[in-house]
């Protein structure tokens, strides 16, 4: 995977959690208090970075 995947899933899995958790809290009245786990965010953010990792690398033209 390398530094650029791993800084890939990261960015991926903080996109998909912050997504999660604002659904969360507007379907299921979650409060901010509420732990939400963050390991099947970055497990799908990983799948997304490996298969979407260089046209996100493109898009920041690294």
């Amino acid at each position: 995977v390398g530094w650029r995947g791993a800084l890939a899933t990261i960015f991926f899995g903080a996109l998909l959690g912050a997504a999660g958790g604002i659904l969360a809290m507007r379907k299921g009245g979650e409060g901010l208090k509420t732990a939400i786990p963050f390991g099947p965010y970055l497990c799908v953010a990983a799948l997304l970075s490996r298969y979407l990792g260089g046209w996100f690398w493109g898009m920041l033209s690294i």
